[in-house]
């Protein structure tokens, strides 16, 4: 029998799964979609040995799983986001375990860790529970079980009422609520065919809908064949004993000492995750500061539009920190020097340079979008056009811009209202961006 998905309570928010202190810090740790370019290098290229000692185990798995190693590709001269969507997910993995390995060793530890879809593999592995080896096991052998599955993931922007009137109106019983990320995104999982029936009722409807870069249609029953696979697989784990606490959207409660954690982990491919429940939760138990573990803020970002008097803070640099009253994250040194001293969580990283390159110009715009549209940040790719693919209409176009502008430090132009029609796709606004630190005239 496949497991219902949790869901709230008929009234309000569930009781608290834990009481936090307010100046507690909580982790979360993203899934797919979580991987950006050059994330990690910096500490890579200084021969960081808590980062080479989590890709040397992340990498003796792969290889004798998959037969294919992740390091290769996201580090070194010639690195590069992975093409394979399976592959990508370990780059995912390999990018917020080291993360998390470097902010330990830098004095920053979270009071409790939360994992978003895949991210659990992550946050379990943070949390003790398992090694970096098993915790990329387990990600492998779902990886090698999912090869061939038909289908995928579509993200609409609108809540979940609305999701389930369209679901509804297409008739595609395979297509299922597989992510309920907040008020104005929700994913859905299915067959391709029934996807783009969904995708074309959304658009008639005037609601955004973009396709994910999965592999397969996570978080619905269709995935139960693969389930059964991956705890055949990978019968024999066992895990350890929890150090930090690790709650769960997809079980909607904290993990237990005696888990079953390959039936648990195995469970998740069938079953709808509720991020908007779980941060209602921890919201409610007093939890106000997130840092994302990983390379971008898709998730501190969904975090602030639910409660946007929070403070959140990236673990990398290139995102700056918001927040009432925390002041800016001061970023923390390399390996081999001293923590920099500060009353807050500290980011990881070296400050970012004066002028940055039309690449970290992209990154930082695609995450100013991504937590604005509550979008996941691969979907912004340079070429999506933003009213077309993104349903960005231009109103909201040009306070984007505006906003773009203020965090370059740019002056306003009055006319980007009347000239936002050439910046269409994300592509073109990084391009302006680029043009105008350049000392061009940018618009």
């Amino acid at each position: 029998m496949i497991p219902s998905p949790p869901e709230p309570c008929c009234s309000g928010v569930p009781p608290s799964p834990v009481v936090l202190d307010i100046d507690a810090l909580v982790g979360l740790f993203p899934g797919q979609g979580g991987y950006r370019e050059g994330a990690l290098a910096p500490f890579w290229e200084d021969g960081d040995p808590e980062l080479r000692e989590v890709l040397a185990e992340i990498d003796a798995v792969a290889l004798n799983v998959l037969g294919k190693d992740i390091g290769t590709q996201i580090f070194g001269p010639d690195a590069r986001t992975p093409d394979d969507p399976e592959l990508l997910q370990l780059a995912v993995y390999t990018v917020s375990v080291g993360t998390h390995r470097l902010l330990g060793a830098r004095g920053v530890e979270p009071a409790l860790l939360v994992g978003h879809s895949m991210g659990e593999f992550a946050a379990l592995v943070a949390g003790g529970a398992l090694t970096v080896a098993q915790g990329a096991e387990m990600l492998c052998h779902r990886i090698a079980a999912t090869t061939g599955t038909d289908g995928g993931m579509l993200s609409l922007g609108c809540d979940l009422g609305r999701v389930e009137q369209i679901l509804d109106l297409a008739a595609e019983p395979e297509v299922v609520v597989a992510v309920v990320n907040g008020p104005s995104q929700v994913v859905v999982s299915g067959p391709w065919a029934g996807l783009r029936r969904i995708e074309a009722v959304a658009s008639a409807l005037g609601f955004a809908a973009v396709r994910l870069s999965s592999p397969a249609p996570f978080h619905n029953p269709l995935m139960a064949g693969v389930r059964a696979e991956v705890v055949k697989r990978l019968s024999g784990m066992r895990g350890s004993r929890l150090r930090t606490p690790v709650y769960s959207p997809i079980l909607g409660r904290l993990y237990r000492d005696d888990d079953d954690l390959v039936g648990m982990l195995g469970m998740h491919l069938v079953t709808r995750v509720r991020f908007d429940t779980a941060i209602a939760r921890l919201h409610g138990a007093g939890a106000r500061i997130f840092m994302e573990i990983g390379a971008g803020t898709t998730l501190t970002g969904l975090v602030r539009a639910a409660h946007p008097e929070v403070v959140v803070l990236p673990a990398l640099d290139g995102a700056a920190p918001e927040g009432n009253g925390a002041g800016p994250a001061v970023p923390m040194a390399r390996s081999g020097s001293e923590p920099v001293a500060t009353d807050a969580p500290r980011a990881v990283g070296d400050v970012p340079p004066a002028a940055p390159s039309e690449a970290e110009v992209m990154t930082q715009i695609r995450t100013i979008y991504a937590e604005a549209l509550e979008y996941p940040e691969d979907v912004l790719t340079p070429d999506a056009h933003l009213e077309a693919d993104l349903g960005v209409d231009s109103v909201k176009r040009t306070e984007l811009l505006a906003r773009v502008r203020r965090h370059f430090g740019i002056e306003p132009s009055s006319e980007d209202a009347a000239r936002v029609a050439e910046y269409e796709t994300v592509g073109a606004v990084a391009a302006l961006v680029t043009a105008a630190l350049e000392g061009a005239d940018g618009g």
